[in-house]
């Protein structure tokens, strides 16, 4: 894959420009462009600078995330407490849905959760930009603003390359916050992460497997666009990922059958931690 194609893909899948991809690698502008247009035949050293520095790797001819989950670390000391703040109306309206009822995953918990996150696609990172959109707005509201001032700024490799462009900083706007996220979550794409993945058949669909986890008292996480959908339903295609500690314990525990190379569902491996 020629290096131009690279910077175009880079950019295409992490919605950024040249002055900003310059910026994260600490390059100039002008090589950016120069590369993008066939101009200039970077070093490898300049490569693997952009690479790094986007969270993205060459896998054969084809650019993927590296899997930096250090990426998320940082972004999530600094974007935590402001989500949390902004999205204090929804948790409420989460924790009163689970009480009525006793049951944490009640289709009305499930729907307030779904329609707070929206529906997401992973196709371009503009309708990943567009979903995280909501939230953040919230997040600039004036007392969410004051907490800004306030909040822990990260440091480190990606907090440098984030205060280069301008997104991180005591002022942000909805769209650097929006910038530090997408760029987290493309460095740090589950399927590119290390740690156990156990594929199971889930003949009742995914929210049955979610119960029964419930039910045997096991701590999990679900994630994936299908969990965000508020109309979703068992048939359509796809399923999220779920993390327990032990995916491999837990599908002994609940006997789980393994599903075939190419068959069933991505859940609910998760990942070790």
């Amino acid at each position: 894959m020629e290096a131009a194609a690279i910077i175009k893909k880079i950019r295409a899948m992490s919605g950024i420009t040249r002055k900003e991809l310059a910026q994260l690698a600490d390059v100039s502008p002008s090589t950016i462009s120069r590369i993008e247009r066939g101009e200039m035949d970077p070093t490898w050293g300049t490569m693997q600078k952009i690479f790094s520095a986007t969270g993205y790797q060459l896998n054969g001819t084809s650019v993927v995330s590296s899997g930096d989950t250090s990426a998320i670390q940082a972004a999530n000391i600094y974007l935590e407490p402001l989500l949390r703040k902004a999205l204090a109306p929804m948790a409420e309206t989460v924790r009163a849905a689970a009480a009525s009822s006793g049951n944490v995953l009640t289709e009305a918990a499930r729907t307030a959760i779904g329609s707070a996150a929206g529906k997401a696609s992973t196709a371009a990172a503009a309708a990943v930009a567009e979903v995280a959109r909501e939230p953040m707005r919230a997040a600039t509201a004036p007392a969410v603003q004051e907490l800004l001032s306030n909040v822990k700024i990260p440091t480190g490799e990606w907090a440098d390359r984030w205060k280069r462009t301008g997104w991180l900083k005591d002022s942000a706007g909805v769209d650097d916050l929006v910038a530090i996220a997408v760029t987290a979550g493309n460095a740090g794409k589950v399927a590119r992460r290390r740690g156990a993945r156990v594929p199971v058949e889930i003949p009742k669909g995914w929210r049955d497997l979610v119960d029964r986890l419930e039910g045997a008292g096991v701590d999990y996480a679900v994630s994936g666009i299908v969990a965000t959908w508020e109309d979703r339903s068992d048939a359509q295609a796809g399923a999220p990922l779920i993390y327990v500690s032990d995916p491999r314990g837990v599908a002994e525990q609940l006997g789980l059958a393994r599903a075939r190379a190419g068959a069933g569902s991505p859940a609910p491996g998760g990942h070790e931690r």
